[in-house]
């Protein structure tokens, strides 16, 4: 965010010289997409292209930079779908499921594209998959955690109740003759408690 924004200003909020617009535009084509996909980034992509409209009015850039602040612009309105004129390296089965495709198209009667198209600046499979990858091993992380401190819990040895110590503690709150006394305390050890569940309840 404030990389870009010291881009587009320049010093001292001035228009920026013609190599930072260069590197705005090759920056933005880059990560665009990306950044248009979040609710803060849509925000900032707006502000940026608000600027360059009102950088491409100055005269002080070249033809050359003011068509590629146009070309970002129709790019982004585009929903950043651009043409790749240029082939990429691809696998037998995508070259033999592109041949299939033109057939069918030449047998429908359609026009022959010699071009494909691509979004620019979308986030790499490889990036995606590295992502996702970090999550699940994170999440397994978290899962493995749950597990140990499950485990230590169940490893901590029981303590019986004790139940004299209990008809000790009951007798102070009983009655003179200690009627019910020994009831109570035959319910409570009916309740089988042990460990800390049995000194909280005590």
């Amino acid at each position: 965010n404030s990389v870009l924004k010291e881009l587009v200003f320049g010093k001292n909020s001035e228009s920026p010289e013609e190599h930072f617009i260069d590197c705005v535009c090759e920056l933005v084509r880059s990560i665009g997409h990306t950044l248009d996909s979040t609710p803060q980034g849509k925000d900032m992509i707006d502000f940026l292209m608000r600027r360059l409209k009102d950088l491409r009015q100055e005269d002080q850039y070249s033809t050359r930079v003011k068509l590629k602040m146009l070309d970002l612009l129709e790019l982004r309105s585009n929903g950043w779908v651009q043409k790749q004129f240029k082939d990429t390296a691809k696998k037998v089965a995508e070259v033999r499921e592109e041949a299939a495709k033109e057939s069918r198209n030449e047998r429908a009667g359609r026009e022959k594209q010699f071009f494909n198209v691509a979004v620019a600046g979308a986030r790499p499979a490889h990036v995606k998959a590295i992502i996702v990858r970090s999550k699940l091993q994170k999440a397994a992380e978290r899962q493995a955690q749950d597990q140990e401190e499950r485990a230590r819990e169940a490893a901590r040895p029981a303590t019986a109740l004790d139940v004299k110590a209990l008809r000790r503690v009951l007798s102070y709150f009983g009655d003179e003759d200690c009627t019910g006394v020994d009831a109570l305390a035959a319910d409570f050890e009916g309740l089988k408690l042990t460990g800390e569940a049995a000194g909280q309840a005590a």
